[in-house]
């Protein structure tokens, strides 16, 4: 059984949101990329501070801009359904054209049908105020789309939750 982690998960992107929008965003200087790679930096041990060591990981983020490389977490599509925009790019290819398909998941669609890997959360520019409305997810299984397996893809936050890694029960030991 995985753990749901989405409240965690919204509280480190609200803090991510504070931190840019209110400490690197109003001053001009901060925008220039030396800064940003520095906003990121301080991200990643945010988020291993906040979601990776209290889900049982203890390593270091190398990759600061999929910061959930790290981890196993789920993002799972809700009850309404939502829209997977699939990046044009391969992941090992430079830039993003995204919604090339754009898949609507159903909200009743077997969770076991497809599987999304949370990498990081994701706004279209970097150096404007950000709100990270999307997910930025791995497509590891998609039973209908086997040529998307292994693209990236943004979801909207609204429209999913986001779960941890395995946890054993007490009962199943």
């Amino acid at each position: 059984m995985r753990n749901d982690c989405t409240q965690a998960f919204l509280r480190y992107r609200e803090l991510a949101r504070v931190v840019w929008n209110i400490g690197f965003w109003p001053i001009p200087e901060l925008r220039e990329w030396p800064f940003i790679s520095t906003y990121e930096e301080a991200m990643a041990r945010l988020f291993e501070g906040m979601i990776l060591l209290p889900n049982g990981y203890d390593e270091k983020i190398i990759e600061k801009h999929l910061p959930g490389n790290k981890g196993d977490f789920r993002v799972i599509i809700g009850a309404l359904g939502g829209d997977l925009m699939v990046n044009k790019h391969l992941p090992a290819e430079p830039g993003g054209l995204w919604g090339n398909p754009t898949i609507h998941i159903e909200g009743d669609r077997d969770v076991n049908s497809y599987q999304l890997r949370f990498l990081a959360f994701f706004d279209w520019s970097q150096q404007t105020p950000r709100d990270y409305r999307f997910i930025r997810v791995l497509i590891e299984r998609m039973d209908d789309r086997e040529d998307l397996l292994g693209r990236h893809a943004i979801v909207d936050t609204a429209e999913c939750s986001i779960l941890g890694p395995e946890v054993q029960s007490a009962l199943s030991v």
